[in-house]
């Protein structure tokens, strides 16, 4: 795919849901499966209810209006992202990278945050409440 261009590849949620089965095989033992990279993908309205997304790529993917409640995205990479009216509640996203990111109008209600990197990204109407704040880059 050409990386360069703003035409991001749709993907379908059988796809997808296929794409992180060999992920999480992957993240159990490297030798099956294989590591997921989503970055430039069109993953907009997809479900990513309680899946596994440790360690994704999901740069520069079109996240807007995903849902990723209950998943695990620790260590997961959302840089340079669009991600508004996506819905991480009660998301793990410790240490994940949110750097210049569109995070417009996304719930994080009750999500783990620690240590996630959020410089330079867009969270204007962005709900946080109750969510782990803790070591958060935000500047």
């Amino acid at each position: 795919m050409d990386k360069t261009s703003d035409k991001k590849t749709a993907m379908n949620q059988k796809e997808l849901d296929l794409i992180i089965t060999a992920h999480a095989l992957w993240l159990i033992d490297p030798s099956k499966g294989h590591q997921a990279d989503l970055s430039w993908l069109n993953l907009a309205r997809l479900d990513f209810r309680g899946t596994i997304c440790r360690k994704i790529n999901f740069r520069k993917a079109d996240l807007c209006e995903a849902d990723f409640c209950w998943a695990v995205c620790r260590d997961a990479d959302f840089q340079d992202a669009n991600c508004h009216d996506a819905d991480f509640r009660r998301t793990d996203l410790r240490d994940a990278n949110f750097r210049g990111a569109d995070l417009r109008r996304v719930n994080f209600r009750e999500a783990d945050l620690r240590k996630a990197d959020f410089r330079n990204a867009d969270f204007r109407e962005a709900k946080f409440c109750g969510t782990g704040l803790r070591r958060v880059l935000l500047a």
